[in-house]
């Protein structure tokens, strides 16, 4: 499969970087509460949401990505 733990890893570090860089930015515009993230991965924009003040972040993903492997532990995963 194209979306197994390789590929995830391999992705990691940039999405967080990413995801970090643009959320501080966001959220010193608008205080977001709730975030979805579609095709969330492993979180990393969900991590960041929570990180800079959201109350809930909510990633959808395939049945591939476990709730375990989310970068942060207080971000929720609903699997199709």
């Amino acid at each position: 499969s194209m979306y197994d733990t390789r590929f995830y890893a391999g992705q990691a570090v940039t999405a967080a970087q990413s995801a970090e860089a643009v959320m501080a930015a966001l959220f010193t515009w608008n205080r977001f509460q709730r975030i979805v993230d579609f095709g969330c991965g492993y979180g990393a924009w969900l991590k960041a949401a929570k990180q800079n003040g959201a109350e809930r972040a909510v990633g959808l993903e395939g049945s591939w990505v476990r709730k375990a492997n989310l970068l942060h532990p207080e971000g929720e995963l609903v699997t199709a």
